[in-house]
């Protein structure tokens, strides 16, 4: 296998085609099936036969791992004769856009990304075609792909609703804290193994240097906040809601604690942390002004990019630290972006081939060199991928970050509700949750006025 050039995050997909539409024209119904014994060759010998000059619209966020994708597009169209329209729309934005373009009764789009937080709600309202019998067919999912490959965590935690299979994960994530080694190094300074510790570190630094920060975070309003306080909460002993008995947990005294903390952290960050979202967090890292960053695995390749990053060679990784109180512990975050098969789509097995093609076992290694997720088990733990991680930190910190995802789920919770209110109510909690930091009000009033509403929304009918 050949080996990567720079360590990246992890990876995944699957899917492939049937018979509905091709250059526009319904294909007949005795089209042959692939040979599921086919090699990889015969099989986009097979696509451009039955699709090729097919045209698929893809909507996908702004992501490494979309970015990727971009860049092997045009062996795609050679390969399989499948041209592609790309609408590639920052996160903030595209969930509702794909939401508007489905309710509307539009089929712009064949193939979506689903960030994990989106799953429930999604599946609820019908906007992705169960992908089950794609899976499950070989004719569709050849044995080459690889699907059992994939990380289980990431195959099963971020794409699967009420037993039914919505989508293949691309850009599987967990989260750990980076650190600059040079500065750590330049004060005898070790990383924190605990919260107190790493509020610790952030305030020295934060006070040592001009111009340094101790850490830089998620802390604009909305999802974003909502998502860097997630990074810490669970550690500090707290919870957005139970899942199991569908009630908020705002009110309790983890939940409570573990905003503070995350308010009272981000005193040593940039000042204008109120407006970020991981692409500013991950700036003001890169670009050197940040001592510590807690953030998702899937975006280290941009750190380690000398073309982006003034730190490329002046960081390190480590494990989350772990909280003491409310029954908090070392837990890792389990979440990241799938691609789905829009319901509304007439070119499903055209589209499916997309996925099939990129996600597949035989390019994962073109896939990640150029900024894709690593998520395939044989590509992790690949003796010639990790013996070329120039760093030698990236495997081991993901491995180590995915067994503190693993320590969550074996508490009983996931780092993900599966509710399908949670895009809203992480949204309100996220507002709550950044009025409290730049002071519009207390902590406890933002847990008060966050309980009230998260207890409102779900107790309201999705249909309402």
């Amino acid at each position: 296998m050949k080996a990567m050039k720079v360590p990246l995050t992890l990876v995944l997909a699957f899917a492939l085609f049937a018979a509905l539409v091709a250059c526009g024209q319904t294909l007949t119904a005795d089209a042959a099936s692939p040979d599921p014994t086919a090699g990889f060759k015969e099989w986009c010998e097979y696509v451009k036969e039955n699709y090729g000059g097919t045209e698929i619209s893809l909507s996908f966020a702004t992501h490494p791992a979309t970015y990727a994708m971009q860049e092997m597009a045009d062996d795609f169209t050679r390969d399989t004769g499948i041209t592609i329209k790309w609408d590639v729309v920052d996160e903030s934005y595209i969930k509702n856009k794909q939401l508007l373009d489905h309710m509307s009764g539009g089929n712009t789009y064949d193939l979506i990304s689903v960030d994990g937080f989106w799953l429930a709600e999604f599946a609820s309202k019908n906007i992705m075609a169960p992908m089950n019998s794609y899976v499950n067919d070989p004719a569709k999912t050849p044995a080459w792909f690889g699907y059992n490959d994939i990380e289980a965590a990431f195959r099963e935690g971020i794409t699967t609703f009420d037993g039914v299979l919505y989508g293949i994960p691309f850009a599987g994530e967990t989260r750990f804290l980076m650190y600059r080694k040079d500065l750590f190094d330049k004060y005898d300074k070790t990383p924190p193994e605990t919260m107190d510790e790493m509020y610790e570190l952030a305030e020295f630094f934060y006070e040592k240097e001009p111009g340094l920060y101790g850490i830089t975070m998620r802390g604009s309003r909305g999802i974003q906040f909502a998502s860097g306080w997630m990074t810490l909460m669970y550690c500090l002993g707290g919870q957005f809601m139970d899942e199991a008995t569908n009630t908020s947990m705002m009110m309790t005294q983890g939940t409570i604690d573990s905003l503070q903390y995350y308010v009272d952290l981000l005193q040593f960050a940039p000042p204008d942390v109120s407006t970020y979202s991981h692409e500013e967090a991950k700036s003001a890292f890169i670009s050197g002004r940040a001592a510590m960053w807690c953030d998702s695995t899937a975006l280290v390749p941009q750190v380690l990019d000398p073309n982006l990053s003034v730190v490329y060679d002046k960081f390190d990784i480590a494990r989350m630290p772990a909280g003491t109180k409310h029954g908090g512990g070392r837990y890792g975050a389990l979440a990241g972006w799938s691609i789905a098969l829009a319901a509304n789509s007439d070119k499903k097995d055209a589209a499916y081939s997309f996925i099939i093609y990129m996600i597949s076992k035989e390019k994962v290694s073109e896939f990640v060199e150029k900024g894709g997720t690593p998520m395939r088990t044989s590509y992790l733990t690949d003796p010639e991928v990790i013996a070329a991680d120039p760093n030698n930190f990236y495997y081991p910190m993901v491995s180590a970050a995915l067994g503190d995802a693993a320590a969550l789920v074996q508490k009983g919770v996931n780092w993900i509700p599966m509710s399908t209110r949670l895009g809203q109510g992480l949204d309100r909690i996220g507002a709550y949750g950044n009025m409290a930091l730049v002071g519009e009000m207390t902590v406890l009033e933002a847990c008060q006025a966050a309980d009230e509403e998260l207890t409102e929304i779900l107790n309201t009918d999705p249909e309402e």
